[in-house]
């Protein structure tokens, strides 16, 4: 349980220096989202840590983002007028993006060779974090992989 509670707390630690750091040098490859995995995955590797030790404490973070996911839905029911005016062009343009991230992502990873279990990881990641790793565990691809790509996407 302490090595759990230690993981959220270096996760989020990670996060307010790199917070910081963005706030101070105000640069956009510098950004927290960005940095953060990053510095949170070469931690990890260095440490040896299990991804599946990692995710008993800072996993904690990851069950917060459905939440927040929902919560915009709030948003968009109070717009819902506007999204129904506006719902053919909204329908065909997240269908094409959807599709063309999809069939970018695994393409890519086919022509470079990866396996098809990196392919299936890398698909989705254009979703939200939640659908995501879940659309990549019903696939057959590493939710880990796909978090990460989701993350840095």
């Amino acid at each position: 349980m302490m090595e759990a509670l230690f993981w959220l707390g270096c996760t989020i630690a990670i996060y307010w220096a790199a917070k910081r750091f963005y706030r101070t040098f105000n640069k956009t490859y510098l950004t927290p989202l960005l940095i953060t995995p990053i510095i949170v995955i070469a931690v990890i590797c260095l440490s040896g840590v299990t991804y599946a030790d990692y995710d008993q404490g800072a996993g904690l973070l990851s069950d917060m983002v459905e939440p927040a996911a929902i919560a915009l839905a709030v948003i968009l029911y109070k717009n819902v007028d506007l999204l129904k005016k506006n719902a053919a062009v909204i329908l065909a343009s997240v269908g094409c993006g959807a599709l063309a991230a999809i069939v970018t992502s695994a393409g890519l990873a086919h022509l470079f060779g990866l396996s098809d279990e990196i392919a299936s990881s890398l698909a989705p990641r254009s979703a939200t974090t939640p659908i995501a790793v879940s659309v990549s565990s019903m696939i057959g691809g590493v939710p880990a992989i796909t978090a990460a790509a989701t993350v840095i996407t």
